[in-house]
């Protein structure tokens, strides 16, 4: 007799990017996270610049946030905590990299 209920597994995937960043071997920087926002989030980067807004002005949403975190993470080795998601550390790319500098204990 079969059982009533077989629990099936279901692989988990993850995203993965063109061009995988590995902490150790790559730098974070506003080059490397403009590339992300056109290549993986599809933003026209046009008018993109360090300072720009990226949330405020609605450039990216709250799931454009979840793979920003996680191309951060990837590229600057910096685990970004969820007190750590605030405008003062991501609305730029300006502060993204100056968030990443503190969060590494650079000058």
């Amino acid at each position: 007799m079969a059982p009533a209920c077989a629990a099936e597994v279901v692989p988990v995937t993850t995203r993965h990017y063109d061009a995988p960043m590995k902490a150790e071997s790559a730098a974070l920087t506003a080059e490397t996270l403009i590339d992300f926002l056109d290549g993986q989030l599809g933003i026209d980067i046009g008018g993109v610049q360090a300072g720009t807004p990226l949330f405020t002005s609605g450039l990216i949403d709250s799931f454009g946030l979840v793979s920003l975190i996680t191309f951060v993470e990837q590229g600057s080795g910096v685990v970004v905590q969820p007190a750590d998601v605030t405008l003062d550390n991501i609305d730029s790319i300006q502060r993204i990299l100056a968030f990443v500098e503190r969060a590494r204990g650079s000058p």
